[in-house]
């Protein structure tokens, strides 16, 4: 399974540099969770981890104001659906947003990982037709 490719992100994320002056960032493809219950949660039943496999796959993005844990999740400027092409545009500097954060999402988990987007102006999310557009393809951002 191949990591999901951020494109033209500011050199400030320490991702590697590529052509153009743009540079790359990877969301892991895969992400390793521990998860337990909480003791005293469940008196009387005994815990079970459904998960089958050693990680949880990515599918999703979202972006905040802010780091995630404020929970101030922002929506596309622009949304296009076509039949073989969906794709969600969000538009930072048009919205004055200087604090952005993208929170990269994996399936049958809860938790993300999360990192501050330093010098971008707007994203791209193409989402995947092998999918049926239930995962991300590719982000490009400037």
């Amino acid at each position: 399974m191949t990591a999901l490719r951020f494109i033209s992100l500011a050199a400030a994320l320490g991702a590697f540099p590529v052509a153009g002056g743009a540079s790359a960032l990877e969301c892991p493809a895969t992400l390793a969770v521990e998860q337990s219950l909480a003791a005293h949660a469940a008196e009387g039943w005994t815990a079970f981890d459904t998960r089958q496999g050693p990680a949880y796959h990515f599918f999703g993005v979202t972006f905040s104001q802010g780091p995630p844990a404020n929970r101030v999740f922002l929506t596309p400027a622009k949304t296009v659906r076509l039949k073989t092409a969906h794709e969600d545009v969000y538009d930072f500097k048009g919205a004055e947003i200087t604090d952005v954060w993208v929170l990269c999402q994996y399936r049958d988990t809860s938790i993300g990982i999360a990192k501050k987007l330093e010098g971008v102006g707007s994203c791209r999310v193409t989402y995947d037709a092998k999918t049926n557009f239930r995962s991300v393809k590719s982000i490009d951002c400037t």
